[in-house]
């Protein structure tokens, strides 16, 4: 089988999940407060992402110093309108994320033509049906 060249082979190492749903979470709304942000990504990752709580604001200072993010500064928030900080993606974080996403793309086109989405049985019952197997 011949190997074929990707037509994005340099693209920047992959990102983290906790970037990548964090950058995916600041993509969709104009600004996030952390614990937001923090919602989002375990919303978006079906909950197999979650920012504890010790790591959020350590994230949010590496997505500053990487560029991924930008400081949009204090807004009231929630039901007490109590102000926190809000931040938002970058271009240079829309870019990464886009890049992101086209590896992700590629690699959901190879399952596809594998025939690895195809299986009509939903997840769970797959692998309840595996663990029954392996008894």
């Amino acid at each position: 089988m011949a190997v074929t060249m990707y037509p994005y082979s340099r693209l920047a190492p992959p990102l983290s999940p906790h970037i990548f749903y964090a950058l995916l979470a600041l993509s969709r709304t104009a600004t996030l407060h952390p614990y937001a942000i923090r919602s989002a990504v375990l919303n978006d990752s079906l909950g197999s992402v979650d920012i504890a709580s010790g790591r959020l604001y350590p994230l949010i200072t590496k997505l500053i110093e990487e560029g991924f993010i930008d400081i949009v500064g204090p807004k009231p928030t929630g039901k007490s309108g109590k102000p926190r900080m809000h931040y938002a993606i970058s271009t240079h974080g829309t870019l990464r994320l886009k890049e992101e996403l086209t590896r992700l793309n590629h690699a959901i086109k190879t399952a596809k033509s594998a025939g690895l989405l195809e299986n009509t049985l939903d997840l769970d019952l797959q692998r309840m049906l595996l663990e029954v197997q392996s008894r």
